[in-house]
C-alpha cells in the first residue's frame, strides 16, 4: 500500500508504477477525495477556531 503522498506528490510516478504491474487502480479518485478530505479538513478547523473564539 502507498502512502497517500506518495499519490499527492509523484502521481505521474505512481501510475507508471502501476500501469507496469497491470494494477487497475482508479488514481484520479484517489487524488480527488484526497483534495476533498483536506479541503473539508481545512474548513473543519476553521470552524473549531471561530468557536473557539466566541
Amino acid at each position: 500500500m502507498l502512502d497517500i503522498r506518495k499519490y499527492r506528490e509523484q502521481e505521474d510516478l505512481v501510475r507508471q508504477g502501476l500501469a507496469a504491474k497491470q494494477s487497475k487502480v482508479d488514481v484520479d479518485a484517489i487524488v480527488s477525495r484526497d483534495r476533498e478530505r483536506r479541503q473539508l479538513l481545512t474548513e473543519v478547523e476553521g470552524l473549531k477556531s471561530r468557536r473557539n473564539t466566541v
